[in-house]
């Protein structure tokens, strides 16, 4: 029986560092797709084009680029959308882009022209610098490339193939998915809706509801005032959470818990590993063989606090 318990642990930790190897490798900052090799490029890069467009608060930028960077912030004025793309002469005259005013607000693309689209001989290099109004809702789709939005009023909706993607300083429901990469949201006041292949998670400040679900890679939050749901393939969680208490669910296939919450909070606590310790604040836990569980309400009771590991030990403390 101790031969068959440490073979599953070995297989566990197997596949726990392989989820973490694999997220690594997702975040690199280089994308590959099946058309070209892409480059984020830096300030080196020689401006391309610049626009300036017509706009009203309250309308939506919309980016859809087969790959580059993007990076979004406030502008000095209320009425327009600035657009410079930054590049080289060869992505210049091998992609079609452009920056126009629609019905709903603003779009920009940038497309391979056809004839390039599955040459893989070249590096494309691109990237966009985009000023928009304070109220503003933000919808971004790429193929590959780091995504960065700050100081926003409105919703923001994100996709790229690949690439870390970064959200501060915002007001309004966040939308993220990324094939692999990081994401770090700091300071925003809305529900949060993140998806990633495989990447690092970082939520710093977060006021709304949170979900996040990821292919492997550890996930830290802090944060108040939201139902908080995590799971992860392969990676540790962290969450230091302040304020009422609208429910809490972290899973992951591998990887340690910590979890940090008021004195006073009302609930009811679900905690369990299958192979690690179980410590609290809260009452003390049940061995089950090489694992440990815990069920018990604190102050009377109230939303569910579940905290569910395979390997790892799992830590629920008062702030």
């Amino acid at each position: 029986m101790n031969i068959l318990n440490n073979f599953q642990i070995f297989l566990v930790f197997m596949v726990f560092f392989g989820m973490v190897s694999i997220a690594a490798g997702c975040s690199s900052s280089n994308y590959v797709n099946e058309s070209t090799k892409y480059t984020a490029g830096d300030n080196d890069d020689k401006l391309l084009n610049d626009f300036t467009i017509s706009t009203s608060p309250g309308q939506t930028l919309r980016v859809y680029s087969d790959a580059g960077s993007v990076k979004i912030k406030v502008g000095s004025s209320d009425n327009t959308v600035k657009v410079k793309v930054y590049g080289d002469d060869a992505t210049n005259s091998r992609v079609d882009y452009k920056a126009e005013q629609t019905t709903e607000g603003v779009e920009v693309t940038a497309r391979f022209k056809d004839e390039y689209k599955k040459d893989d001989n070249w590096t494309f290099r691109l990237r966009f610098e985009i000023e928009v109004p304070s109220s503003y809702n933000i919808k971004v789709k790429t193929g590959g490339g780091s995504v960065s939005v700050g100081n926003t009023n409105g919703d923001v909706n994100v996709s790229t193939g690949g690439g870390s993607i970064s959200v501060s300083n915002t007001i309004g429901d966040l939308k993220i998915n990324t094939g692999g990469g990081s994401v770090k949201i700091s300071n925003n006041s809305g529900n949060l809706d993140i998806n990633t292949g495989g990447g690092v998670v970082k939520l710093e400040g977060f006021n709304g509801n949170v979900e996040v679900n990821t292919g492997g890679g550890s996930v830290s939050m802090d944060g108040s005032n939201g139902s908080v749901k995590v799971s992860t393939g392969g990676g540790s969680i962290s969450l230091d959470y302040t304020g009422s208490n609208y429910g809490i669910d972290l899973n992951t296939g591998a990887g340690s818990i910590s979890l940090s919450i008021p004195s006073n909070f009302s609930a009811d606590l679900n905690l369990s590993t299958n192979v690690g310790s179980i410590s609290t604040d809260f009452g003390k836990a049940e061995k089950n063989g090489m694992g440990s569980y815990m069920k018990t309400s604190i102050n009377g009771g109230g939303e569910r606090i579940e905290c569910h590991t395979s390997a790892g030990s799992i830590k629920v403390s008062s702030n």
